[in-house]
């Protein structure tokens, strides 16, 4: 399946910035090491006062520990940190943030996953510290047909268990392609409609129009569209969205992508 959505752009805006990678030996502490081996190659001008993150990764390019330094008062100052760790099938199981302290790292949220026997991410489970113990926060739960993620609900721990919030359900063609996803917010007793986008997809199964829609009395208002423009080689050279003015679509922002 090949589409393009917002996230398609923070990935390209992501990628221009560049990310120092430290090497590590298996017998080395991660935090000691970024403690120790933070590369600052940037200038507070060229990355207004904020360091790209440094990464360790270990022998399967898996990263394992990362840490960021904030450009405060013409020096570097440590923010904060995470550590990762794998399964024995290369899934990442935990991550974990760090906040500094002045003189060591605080424990500040953990995210825990959890895969069915395709590798498909079931379970993501969020805590956070409180001082003393892991505390729940928000959890979401994963559903899958042949591989495709058909329905993830998301719920919210009350303090003594958890409750619905949001459930998200997903349809496909023949192709694979998710043509429409739908949104429900949880409202005591039942689930009830809150958006949905439907996709349509070419016969290269290239994404054409992406649809957004409100439930609103009852009915679907139409309320942004984005439609996909693909030269002969299907490499696409312009993204417009619109937006919904009563009864007609209006051009709201263009993309153009110049290829070499």
């Amino acid at each position: 399946m090949k589409s393009l959505s917002l996230q398609v752009f923070l990935l390209v805006v992501a990628l221009l910035f560049s990310f120092p990678t430290i090497a590590q030996s298996t017998n080395d502490d991660p935090f000691l090491l970024l403690q120790n081996e933070l590369v600052q190659s940037f200038s507070p001008a060229s990355i207004n006062n904020n360091n790209p993150p440094a990464y360790l990764m270990n022998d399967l390019h898996n990263r394992i520990a990362s840490r960021i330094d904030r450009w405060t008062a013409n020096n570097w100052e440590v923010s904060d940190s995470s550590s990762y760790t794998y399964d024995a099938n290369n899934l990442q199981t935990v991550r974990q943030s760090f906040i500094w302290n002045g003189a060591n790292w605080d424990n500040n949220r953990k995210h825990i996953f959890e895969y069915d026997d395709n590798n498909n991410e079931t379970l993501q489970l969020i805590q956070n510290w409180d001082g003393s113990s892991w505390i729940n926060d928000v959890r979401f739960t994963s559903e899958y047909e042949d591989n495709n993620l058909t329905s993830e609900i998301t719920q919210y721990w009350t303090g003594f268990s958890w409750a619905n919030l949001r459930l998200s359900t997903k349809t496909f063609d023949i192709n694979n392609n998710s043509n429409v996803t739908l949104y429900q917010n949880w409202n005591g007793g039942n689930w009830t409609n809150s958006s949905r986008i439907t996709n349509e997809f070419d016969s290269n199964n290239y994404l054409i129009t992406s649809i957004i829609q409100n439930w609103e009395d009852g009915a679907w208002i139409n309320h942004l569209q984005f439609l996909n423009v693909y030269n002969a080689d299907n490499i696409i050279t312009d993204s417009f969205l619109q937006n919904w003015e009563g009864s007609v679509w209006q051009d709201s922002l263009r993309y153009t992508f110049i290829h070499d």
